[in-house]
């Protein structure tokens, strides 16, 4: 190394940190070797001796000290002071500070260094040893001394925030000077353990005094901010004092004001209470006027009807005047005739008592002809002819046992030519079976007796007037005119007397076999069965309504709305329990006119109600009622009013009025919203079949009203529900439902919909049961997400006839509906009833899904159902189908050999009859459509037995087909050996057929 360049006090000076460590690092200079100033730096050469002598003092010096020892009492003076007023730059310039620090300095005060005094008692060590080049450890005296020293100038500190900033600063400087003084003995300890250590502590010594001689600008701005801030201070008091002055006046104000507000609130509110009755009142006067315009539209109709009804009878009686005055003529003219006739009865006087006694003679006559016919209905009897009649079979047996071989002589028995006889017989084995109110055939003819004897004739006039009731008993009363007419032909008696006594007799002959016939009709009547309706007798029907048997009825459109509720969710029974809890309507003392009660009813039952919103299953019946009767009220006051006096009246009329009686039906939730839904539809589709007219302005509650001919009840059965037979309808109880009706066809149009509610509900479990069968059929067991093999088994059992194409633009639908659904994460939850345990309306079957009915399973479920409903030949052939409502619970009783033969037999329905029907002509897949029909709706029975024959019918019948055909098998001479093996095997499947059917073992050993 060079030596140092001769400075004032080189000895001070110590090597550059940074070079010297770089130098130990390096490895170039070993630690325990150290280098250090000559005493003369003129001279440059090492003494051995000296070299020796100092790493015997490194040593020592390498002692380690404890940091307890060295370790000093730190104090720190925080001090605040904005950041942009102080600089952090270390070339601060020293005279311009100290010039600063003076300028602030008081002028009594002494310098820092005049200050110092000398310790006696710790004298400073000689000079030599602090220019002493040799390093030496402190010892712990001096150490200890040191920090007794720091500790007392610490501890004797005392700033008084009282103070003057100017005395608080030269407090701070003196204390800081006294700190470094110490702060330098401190460090001449350290130089001669460690010179490095020395430079370190001199440059954090200068840091902190560039800090602490920035201490004076610091004050200067804090005396300058303090002024701003006091004057600041003082100005925002002043506002402070203005704006709680200002306040207060508000306040006074605000009060002021709240009190007119108060006024002018209780000013308002009798004001609005003034409005709101003014609003009552015009809204009650509203309606009263709507009611009186009603009422006098009302009146005025019934006026003019009236009128016209006047009219007419003023027509009726100028007729009726002009037809007595001609009456009075034909009077006088008959009276004039009868003073001629009595003028010439002196003449006919002994004629006519020879008439009389020839009368007598016939009534001689006539009376031993009508004991011969008495005699002669009396004398053939046979016991067992009544028996025969009804129960043919047993009466035949008895005649065999009996010895008759003729079969033909009950045929004989029976015929036109013993007709009268028969009815004789028939009247005699019935005449113990006769009521009160009946007669015998015998009484019968006495009456007859009594009707045909007639007062003898004194004058021309009387025997004329017994030829008229000679006329016969179902004759009908002539007018004056032909008895006067009848009058003149008296003259003729000579001639006409023999001739109508002859036809006299012969009418009562007919009579009395007329009269035979009629007992024999009710007499066979009463021993019909009870369950055979009774022929209603033939009754015309009223003029005012008519029959168009050709009107065309849109059934498509109907089985569509039908459709739309099918995957509705299940409802309750028809009459379930209604709410107790619910409360009534107060009848009042004078309720609304029935006509009025019934336009509302009407009104309600012809608005339709959406049933694409699910949410809108949720309410009853009876709120929707109250929403539609507001809707149409114009205001929810008029609205309000109407629904309750319409509520109030329906009570009045409750037990009089079936139209009433069907609508509490919906009030009282006996019948739900989806039996509502579909009343609608059947009623706008119905609504100009009703008899008689809603229009009809004399309706009352006791009144014939809303009636429906047979004829097109049936036809609107058909329509909604072509899959039921057309004598569904209960004709029977609807003739007796109907109290008043002018004609025995035309019966309550209320019961007839409460019987379409019925066929809807059975048509709506049945679809629901129907489908979740036959997806237990085609393999779906819900654990499993729909595959497109499930679905096509199952529309091909629906649809046997489906085409691959179909199918696959079915699934493709199927299939984007549930991606949809799953995108959308809702499902229709109102849509329960799948898989409950009941056997309620509710239950869809057996082994439900639990409590939790909306899981996966079954919204997948709910979802086909839906999909289903959707295409209307899918959902008529679903219910056209074989209904088994006990098939998931046959197929899951059933043991594992037969569950596995029906899936076997399933997949040759599902699967090998497509295929095969694919490559049948159209003449042969027609063959066997019977036979296949049959076995598809033997697998929907679960009866395995018939489907295995109906399918061996469909394979026998079709291999019969096929062999008339082709009856021929020719074999050429290049035959091959797999041409020779099919036919082998075609013998052998043919002959293991006919074995196993006589019981014969197949004997496959050859000649």
């Amino acid at each position: 190394m060079s030596a140092p360049k001769p400075v004032e006090l080189a000895w001070l000076a110590a090597p550059r940190p940074g070079l010297m460590e770089g130098l130990i690092t390096s490895g170039l200079v070993p630690k325990n070797q150290q280098f250090v100033t000559p005493e003369k730096p003129n001279q440059n050469l090492k003494s051995p001796k000296r070299e020796e002598h100092h790493e015997k003092k490194t040593k020592l010096a390498g002692r380690q000290i404890s940091t307890a020892q060295t370790k000093r009492r730190e104090s720190t003076l925080q001090i605040k002071h904005e950041p942009n007023e102080i600089t952090t730059s270390r070339s601060q310039n020293p005279a311009k500070v100290k010039s600063l620090f003076t300028s602030i300095r008081p002028q009594t005060g002494l310098g820092v260094s005049s200050r110092i005094k000398p310790d006696s008692e710790n004298p400073l060590p000689p000079i030599t040893d602090l220019i002493s080049t040799q390093r030496k450890v402190p010892a712990s005296r001096e150490i200890q001394s040191l920090s007794n020293q720091y500790h007392q100038l610490i501890d004797g500190i005392q700033l008084n925030i009282e103070l003057p900033p100017a005395d608080q600063a030269n407090q701070i400087l003196e204390t800081s000077q006294n700190v470094f003084l110490i702060w330098n003995k401190a460090n001449s300890l350290i130089r001669s353990y460690s010179e490095e250590h020395t430079v370190l502590f001199v440059k954090i010594k200068k840091f902190f005094q560039s800090r602490l001689e920035l201490i004076p600008q610091l004050f200067e701005h804090y005396e300058k901010r303090f002024v701003e801030l006091s004057d600041l201070e003082s100005k925002t008091r002043k506002e402070n004092e203005e704006l709680t002055r200002a306040l207060k006046e508000a306040e006074r104000s605000l009060e002021q004001n709240t009190a007119f507000n108060m006024r002018l609130s209780e000013e308002l509110e009798g004001r609005n209470t003034q409005v709101a009755d003014l609003k009552s009142a015009l809204e009650t006067a509203e309606y009263n006027r709507d009611a009186a315009i009603s009422d006098n539209n009302t009146m005025a109709v019934r006026m003019q009807k009236n009128e016209e009804q006047k009219n007419q009878a003023k027509q009726l009686l100028a007729d009726a005047h002009m037809k007595i005055d001609e009456l009075e003529g034909l009077l006088e003219m008959a009276n004039d005739k009868i003073k001629v006739l009595e003028k010439s009865g002196d003449e006919l006087l002994p004629r006519f008592a020879e008439l009389e006694r020839e009368n007598e003679k016939i009534k001689k006559e006539n009376e031993s002809l009508k004991s011969d016919v008495k005699q002669y209905l009396v004398e053939p009897q046979y016991v067992d002819f009544d028996q025969i009649t009804d129960m043919p079979e047993e009466n035949t047996n008895r005649r065999r046992k009996k010895g008759k071989k003729d079969p033909h002589k009950m045929t004989m028995t029976s015929s036109s030519n013993f007709k009268l006889n028969a009815s004789a017989m028939s009247m005699q084995q019935s005449s113990t079976n006769l009521t009160d109110t009946q007669t015998s055939i015998f009484d019968q003819t006495e009456s007859l007796k009594q009707k045909n004897k007639k007062p003898r004739p004194k004058s021309p006039l009387k025997s004329g007037t017994q030829n008229y009731f000679r006329k016969g008993l179902g004759d009908d009363i002539p007018d004056d005119a032909s008895t006067i007419t009848n009058f003149e032909g008296s003259t003729k008696l000579d001639d006409d007397v023999e001739e109508k006594s002859e036809q006299e007799n012969t009418n009562l002959l007919d009579e009395a076999s007329s009269i035979l016939e009629k007992t024999e009709q009710t007499a066979r009547s009463e021993h019909k069965s009870e369950g055979e309706p009774a022929k209603p007798p033939k009754t015309q029907l009223p003029a005012d309504y008519t029959i168009d048997n050709d009107q065309p009825l849109d059934t498509t459109t109907m089985i569509n709305y039908v459709n739309r509720l099918l995957p509705l969710p299940l409802g309750t029974s028809l009459y379930s329990v209604p709410d107790l809890n619910q409360p009534e309507t107060k009848g009042i003392s004078e309720p609304k006119p029935f006509f009025w009660v019934a336009r509302h009813i009407i009104s309600f039952f012809q608005t339709m109600t959406n049933t694409d919103n699910a949410g809108s299953l949720d309410t009853d019946c009876k709120s929707i009622v109250r929403q539609q009767i507001i809707e149409k009220g114009g205001t929810p006051y008029v609205g309000k009013k109407i629904f309750q006096e319409l509520m109030s009246s329906t009570q009045f009329y409750m037990h009089s009025s079936p139209l009433v009686q069907f609508f509490l039906k919906f009030i009282n939730n006996e019948l739900n919203i989806i039996d509502l839904i579909f009343f609608k539809i059947l009623f706008n589709a119905s609504f100009t079949f009703i008899y008689p007219s809603i229009s009809n302005l004399d309706l009352t509650s006791d009144s014939t009203q809303f009636l429906i001919h047979l004829k097109m009840a049936r036809r609107l059965q058909q329509a909604f529900f072509p899959h039921l037979d057309q004598s569904a309808i209960d004709e029977r109880h609807l003739r007796e439902a109907t109290t008043k009706s002018p004609c025995v066809d035309l019966v309550d149009f209320w019961a007839f919909a409460q019987q379409m509610i019925m066929f809807f509900r059975e048509t709506h479990t049945r679809f629901h049961r129907q489908v979740s069968a036959l997806l237990s059929l085609v393999g779906w067991t819900g654990i499993n997400t729909m595959t497109q093999a499930v679905f096509s088994q199952f529309f091909t059992i629906i649809q046997p006839n489906i085409t691959d194409e179909e199918l696959e633009n079915l699934w493709k639908r199927y299939s984007l509906e549930q991606l949809e659904r799953e995108a959308q994460g809702t499902v229709n939850n109102s849509m329960i009833g799948l898989g409950r345990n009941s056997s309620s309306y509710f239950s869809l079957g057996e082994g439900g899904g639990g409590d939790d009915v909306f899981n996966e399973q079954e919204q997948t479920k709910i979802g086909f159902i839906q999909f289903c409903s959707d295409w209307p030949e899918i959902s008529s052939n679903i219910l056209k189908l074989f209904y088994n409502e006990n098939l998931e619970s046959q197929l899951t009783n059933l043991p594992q050999p037969l569950l596995m033969l029906i899936k076997y037999m399933r997949s040759r329905f599902t699967h090998f009859l497509r295929d095969i029907n694919k490559k049948l002509p159209p003449e042969n897949r027609a063959i066997g459509e019977k036979p296949r029909t049959a076995f598809r709706n033997a697998l929907v029975r679960c009866d395995i037995g018939d489907a295995i024959s109906c399918y061996r019918r469909y394979l026998q019948v079709l291999d019969l087909k096929l062999v008339e055909q082709r009856p021929y098998i020719q074999l050429m001479q290049n035959v091959s050996e797999n041409e020779i093996k099919a036919v082998r095997d075609m013998l052998f499947s043919r002959e293991n057929l006919v074995c196993t059917e006589i019981g014969l073992a197949v004997d496959p050993i050859e000649d």
